[in-house]
């Protein structure tokens, strides 16, 4: 009898668990909202950019940036919160890398839209605060350079 009445319980506790954790929002969620990444070609000097970016599961494949023009892609989170998208960039006199996307870093800043301009410097995140790209990063490989 009582472990009938622990079977009951714990199936109850495990339906309402399962019932509020999209309630939480996307840092709870086992059904996470999708993500939009947008990158767009901010290089002084009017240069084509070749962007390649993927993750361990999708390669995007390779977008090639006119001056202003951009490209997006979208994913949902993986259910461990260990999502993680990296890009190279390349353009004439300059080759870098950055991580795109860092679940752990970039789901409360940019949940839904991660835009990005990128720029000789290093890519610069829209902060939808301001309305503008003023969270520049440094590059990947010049941070682990160093």
């Amino acid at each position: 009898m009582a472990l009938i009445i622990f079977a009951r319980t714990y199936f109850i506790l495990w339906v309402v668990t399962i019932i509020m954790l999209p309630l939480l929002g996307n840092t709870f969620s086992i059904f996470p909202q999708k993500t939009h990444v947008r990158i767009q070609n901010a290089l002084e000097g009017n240069k084509d950019l070749m962007v390649h970016c993927k993750s361990r599961d999708n390669d995007i494949g390779e977008q090639y940036l006119k001056p202003h023009q951009c490209f997006e892609f979208h994913f949902k989170t993986n259910f461990w919160g260990s999502t993680l998208f990296f890009c190279g960039f390349n353009w004439q006199g300059g080759r870098h890398w950055y991580d795109i996307y860092i679940r752990e870093r970039d789901f409360t800043v940019c949940s839904k839209l991660c835009a990005w301009q990128v720029k000789q410097k290093g890519p610069c995140l829209y902060d939808h605060k301001t309305n503008s790209y003023t969270r520049c990063r440094m590059w990947n490989d010049q941070i682990f350079r160093r």
